[in-house]
């Protein structure tokens, strides 16, 4: 019966019913004392009714005094501590009783049962015989300890309303739009703000003075004083802009500090808000931009990472560097490479990151395209992602990607909408590995940074990412000859990313130098006109919707003759 109590109190869903209070009632205002009555009282010492009347009075008292016990200890007085508790109790009496059973003849112990207890409370004293009467000094003493435990359980409960102190706390809590805690926002687009009402509730027993954070991935958003005195209630609208597109899930925190800001907010709330595209927008920008206009934007100094010029570095660990490294990049050209060498565990107030960023002007406000190339060298043991180290691209101090490194074992190509003020910007490329965690040396190889037209963004960019495998192609074989100068050429490729988006088909006359036939083309077929004679030779390049260009073919794909010769 114990053991069901602890059950229905404590474990979900069972604990959410009313068998819940069936099975406590019992345990807290009857089992222990019966146990401990069991114990005291093995044999048919007491009639049934005595037995139950000191069974309740006994819990009872062991209930408070266990429970006095336990606001002494670090587990305090909860559903949790307290029903355990119950039962260990239980458990420890019953295991007393049995070896004092046992020292008695069967017939002579106690047995529980429902009609001998109905019995019991008809008869009358007179009409119990006198071997199963409870010796006079047996019932005197039963009664005095029961009231001495009584009258010092309520001195205990007495004694600690008197000297507990009243708790001391601040209550911080955030309403969705209809001034609930329901229907918080879980979406932010671009130019839809998102507004929830904050709240902060002074029970500290003085005035306070707060200061209330609003935090988006741990960058402060806005910062507001707040003085209260005590029992006072504030409460405010407090709306967030989104005013880049960032990639996924992110923490819009509400962090409270009392007094002064300090490394840990003394409360903090949280909503984890997804961060999604307005396409609709996107492509009415990508409309607007000028037919012709996908040049790349040289807004960027030394993008491609060739010279060792224009970016600046920042780290707050002097064991990070970086460097330009030849032969890193994405075409084997020259790229950046951070170098984090650290292993082990990082200190609780820490969080090293090293990072390159540039000031670049745009000649308009508006939404682009951010394109580069990264690469880490993490490779963990076993297929996993390393969520305390992580690669990280901000706007203008605002971050718009993220990823963990360890994900991608080859070259990742950032793709992504951001928005960009007229004058200065500032682009920051950034490593960062966590505080409290294990970390472990990485290198991390930037390349290829580049600012793109609106219209330039694929429609196959996914968080942020468009893959990078190139498609694959072929011409379908020719004959040895033909016997005449038009004939049909055909090819085909596949692409398991985006599809294939165009073809590159060449030809050439020595299987050397080669010629464009067509470029761009949709098709996969098409008909070549030749010259008596030549002998000509075909290759095909195709390149998928994310841009990705097939590797050149070194030799032709199949040849021909044309030959008029009558048979």
């Amino acid at each position: 019966m114990a053991i069901l109590a602890v059950i229905f109190i404590l474990i979900p869903p069972l604990n959410e019913t009313p068998l819940r209070i069936v099975f406590a009632l019992p345990l807290i205002f009857f089992i222990p004392g019966y146990a401990f009555i069991a114990m005291m009282f093995p044999k048919r010492d007491i009639s049934n009714i005595e037995r139950f009347t000191l069974s309740i009075g006994f819990s009872i008292a062991i209930t408070v005094f266990n429970g006095f016990a336990l606001s002494l200890t670090q587990w305090l007085f909860r559903p949790n501590s307290i029903s355990i508790s119950l039962l260990i109790i239980t458990v420890i009496f019953a295991v007393l009783a049995y070896p004092a059973r046992r020292r008695h003849l069967e017939e002579d112990q106690f047995t529980f049962s429902v009609h001998g207890f109905i019995e019991s409370i008809r008869s009358d004293d007179e009409n119990v015989p006198e071997k199963d009467r409870i010796p006079p000094e047996i019932e005197k003493a039963l009664i005095i300890a029961l009231v001495v435990s009584i009258i010092i359980a309520a001195g205990m409960l007495v004694y600690a309303k008197t000297t507990q102190e009243e708790e001391q706390f601040t209550a911080l809590y955030i309403l969705g739009p209809e001034g609930m805690a329901e229907n918080y926002p879980t979406n932010a687009f671009l130019e839809e703000p998102i507004t929830v009402t904050v709240g902060i509730e002074n029970y500290e027993k003085q005035d306070v003075n707060y200061i209330l954070q609003m935090q988006l991935d741990g960058a402060v958003l806005q910062t507001l004083d707040v003085t209260l005195s005590d029992e006072e209630k504030w409460e405010k609208d407090l709306t967030y802009h989104p005013e880049q597109m960032r990639m996924g899930r992110s923490k819009l925190e509400y962090a409270l500090f009392k007094e002064k800001v300090s490394l840990n907010p003394y409360s903090s709330v949280n909503l984890q808000i997804t961060h999604e595209y307005p396409i609709e927008y996107l492509q009415e920008l990508a409309e607007e931009e000028e037919k012709g206009s996908s040049d790349i934007l040289h807004v960027l100094e030394n993008y491609d990472m060739e010279q060792n010029t224009s970016w600046s570095f920042k780290t707050n660990d002097k064991n990070f560097s970086g460097s330009y490294v030849k032969g890193e990049g994405i075409f084997d050209s020259q790229a950046f490479v951070f170098k984090l060498p650290y292993e082990g565990k990082l200190p609780f107030y820490s969080g090293q990151y090293y990072e390159m960023s540039q000031n670049f002007r745009s000649d308009k406000k508006g939404t682009f395209v951010l394109s580069l190339f990264v690469k880490d060298t993490y490779k963990p043991r076993i297929v996993e992602i390393n969520q305390t180290q992580f690669k990280q691209i901000l706007v203008n101090n605002i971050l718009v990607w993220e990823t963990a490194v360890g994900g991608d074992y080859n070259w990742q190509h950032v793709h992504l909408p951001v928005i960009l003020n007229e004058g200065n910007n500032l682009i920051t490329l950034r490593a960062i590995q966590r505080s409290n965690n294990d970390v472990h040396p990485v290198e991390i190889i930037w390349d290829e940074v580049t600012i793109l037209p609106i219209s330039e963004l694929s429609p196959y960019s996914e968080n942020g990412l468009l893959e990078l495998n190139p498609p694959r192609s072929e011409m379908v074989p020719l004959p040895i000859s033909v016997n005449t100068t038009d004939f049909e050429v055909e090819w085909n490729g596949t692409d398991i990313g985006s599809g294939i988006e165009y073809y590159l088909v060449e030809y050439s006359i020595d299987g050397e130098n080669w010629q464009t036939w067509l470029s761009e083309s949709n098709e996969t077929s098409a008909t070549f006109t030749g010259v008596n004679g030549n002998d000509y030779y075909f290759r095909t390049q195709a390149m998928d919707g994310a841009g990705n260009w097939e590797i050149v073919h070194d030799t032709p794909d199949t040849n021909t003759t044309v030959d008029l010769t009558e048979p």
